[in-house]
């Protein structure tokens, strides 16, 4: 695994594990010293092409720069190239599995701006979570309730096509088929 360092916000250079975690040890003190932000070291974790997440959750790009363009990925760029983050990955789980379990687009942001905000998510969230699941439960109740009256009504319909068809048999056999 390699991890990135990013540099004031510029460079980005890939170090191996062991030399990340010399670099944590040896930088813990200096980041709690007081430096200007823009002199920090920002460490990120590993990366991802555009293309490595599409041909792993089985999307096209373009549904990715979708989901970027609603906010629900936020990748850092290079030049024209997209650079996905383990935590872009993740939501990118979580926004295919939403809408799986039929969330709305806005729903899942909704979902992942309350897990921003405590950054560990929070009792806010999960009462939010809970509701959705419930109402999303109702409206799954309701169509295969809906579902059950359209199979009985075309049960009826086929049933009376058939009994119509015997009819026009016993009235005219010869030219019935």
């Amino acid at each position: 695994i390699s991890y990135f360092l990013k540099f004031n916000g510029n460079s980005l250079i890939a170090i191996s594990a062991l030399r990340y975690r010399k670099l944590v040890l040896a930088s813990w003190s200096v980041f709690h010293r007081d430096i200007p932000l823009s002199t920090r070291i920002t460490i990120m974790s590993k990366t991802y092409s555009i293309s490595e997440l599409a041909s792993e959750f089985d999307v096209t790009t373009r549904s990715i720069r979708f989901y970027e363009d609603q906010e629900l990925l936020h990748p850092t760029r290079r030049g024209q190239t997209r650079i996905y983050s383990s935590k872009d990955r993740v939501r990118l789980k979580l926004t295919l599995r939403g809408k799986r379990l039929g969330f709305s687009l806005t729903e899942i942001r909704e979902l992942f701006e309350l897990w921003d905000e405590t950054r560990s998510g929070s009792e806010k969230q999960l009462h939010l979570m809970l509701s959705k699941i419930s109402e999303r439960k109702a409206a799954l109740e309701q169509q295969m309730k809906d579902i059950t009256m359209v199979q009985l009504e075309l049960e009826s319909a086929e049933i009376r096509c058939r009994q119509a068809l015997e009819e026009l048999n016993e009235k005219h056999p010869a030219t019935a088929k």
